[in-house]
């Protein structure tokens, strides 16, 4: 029998898979935060025809951090077996090896229909993921995330997003208001 994590893993999946493929949204074009072995990246990728994305990781061990400094995440020989998995999707795939915050400066504004931060858990690191990756969804696209369920990134929602942010499938969504007409 698989745990809740295999579940919810489905779950979080199936939830952006719906978001991404109905029309009238027109998520085509956005980035991933936090990739790890790229279980989502390619998932999303393999289900969407149409998706184009970035993908963001240090692709790295994180002795120091308290998130990612046991045993459960292993960075050993990650990014030469991610970056060869994503050949298959050749320019359907931008592949960052970086700190979220560091690849943010090289995006533009508005340039992007949507970004789903599920990197740092922490407070401070899904804060300051939230606050330089929003200027970077066009209006009327999408900010959201994973883990809303986990203290760091509870807090750092609640703070930064505003009161119409919604919370399912233990992943959390703000949409960013279309730009009004000027009379």
């Amino acid at each position: 029998m698989y745990g809740i994590y295999h579940n919810i893993d489905w779950l979080l999946r199936g939830w952006l898979t719906s978001l991404l493929s109905v029309k009238g949204n027109n998520l085509k074009y956005g980035v991933e935060l936090g990739t790890y072995r790229g279980d989502t990246t390619f998932f999303l990728l393999d289900c969407v025809s149409d998706l184009r994305l970035h993908t963001v990781d240090i692709f790295e061990q994180q002795p120091n951090h308290p998130s990612y400094n046991h045993a459960k995440y292993d960075f050993t020989d990650l990014y030469p077996a991610f970056l060869e998995k994503a050949k298959k999707y050749g320019d359907r795939l931008i592949v960052h090896k970086g700190l979220t915050h560091e690849v943010a400066k090289e995006v533009p504004n508005a340039s992007l229909d949507f970004v789903f931060i599920d990197a740092d858990h922490e407070y401070e690191g899904c804060k300051q993921d939230i606050l330089d990756w929003r200027p970077k969804v066009r209006p009327g696209g999408l900010l959201m995330g994973h883990d809303i369920n986990m203290p760091g990134v509870r807090r750092a929602v609640d703070e930064c997003c505003d009161a119409d942010t919604n919370y399912d499938h233990y992943c959390w969504i703000e949409p960013q208001p279309l730009l009004k007409s000027v009379k």
